[in-house]
């Protein structure tokens, strides 16, 4: 029902304040349903003392079993041979961060969105705080996600999702097939960067699997190649350290045996102001070239 093929998915969110939380003797784990994703239930356990989360799909699961000593009901049930249990480790956990120091910039950004489309707005949070029809890579729960939205049917129409570890941003974005070619996603990847820099992160990392992607943000968004075991058959191609063009990747692209395995690691310095000052103008420049 919510495999991660499945790219459209339809949230109601604000369920879980009305159900009561099952928790652990000691507190230390609360259990409660938070949303429902295409129809399937979301649960989230807390770890109380770090105020962590794990979100996971219900399926056919009756209890969860936590950290290997800590066993939580979402039925009202006896375990028997019967019943499927959820192991969870809180070693892959979340901890929400905190969005109110990039409010005034999502503003700012709507309302220069706004005044060229008055019927796109953007939002961002994660996605078990979602509601509505959302389009998303992977359908994870803990995702937090950018996305931009249609007024009149308040639906999702292109995202992307931030995967936070340490202070690095890995992104991944996917736009719906009626709204490509509108420039949304090359718009969103510019937000992203202004983001990031306000929640005082410092680099942006993108796994670009097709040229396109790959030129966007090198030529828009000042994005480097950086000399990894990902990127060594690249580098190894342009052996001569030219500089990155829209030529050279397409260059590449046809001198791999199959053109499916294209992939190149792209990083963006956000602290770069050099990196900022391109950004603004290019997302001025989009913003004009947008189909509304």
């Amino acid at each position: 029902m919510n495999n991660k093929t499945k790219r459209f998915v339809n949230i109601n969110g604000g369920v879980g304040a009305s159900l009561r939380a099952t928790s652990t003797l000691d507190n230390k784990y609360t259990l409660h349903k938070v949303t429902r994703v295409n129809g399937d239930d979301i649960y989230q356990v807390r770890e109380t003392d770090s105020d962590c989360l794990f979100h996971f799909y219900k399926e056919d699961f009756t209890h969860v079993y936590i950290n290997g000593t800590y066993l939580l009901q979402i039925y009202d049930s006896a375990l028997n041979i019967k019943d499927k249990i959820k192991s969870i480790s809180f070693k892959h956990c979340i901890h929400p961060i905190n969005l109110k120091p990039v409010r005034d910039v999502i503003q700012m950004l709507n309302g220069l969105l706004q005044a060229k489309c008055p019927n796109l707005y953007m939002m961002l949070d994660y996605m078990y705080n979602m509601k509505g029809s959302i389009i998303s890579v992977y359908n994870n729960p803990n995702v937090l996600l950018l996305c931009l939205c249609t007024r009149d049917a308040n639906k999702c129409v292109s995202s992307v999702e931030l995967t936070i570890v340490n202070d690095i941003i890995d992104i991944a974005s996917v736009t719906s097939k009626d709204h490509i070619n509108k420039k949304y996603n090359k718009l969103l990847r510019g937000y992203i960067i202004l983001i990031a820099n306000a929640l005082n992160y410092r680099e942006i990392r993108s796994d670009a699997i097709n040229p396109i992607s790959a030129w966007l943000l090198v030529n828009y968004y000042n994005a480097f190649i950086p000399l990894t075991d990902q990127n060594t058959p690249f580098t190894k191609f342009n052996i001569n350290n030219l500089p990155v063009t829209k030529s050279l990747i397409q260059a590449y692209l046809k001198s791999l045996e199959n053109p499916e395995l294209f992939e190149l690691g792209l990083r963006i310095n956000v602290k770069d102001p050099e990196t900022i000052k391109i950004t603004v103008a290019t997302i001025t420049k989009v913003i004009q070239e947008l189909v509304c």
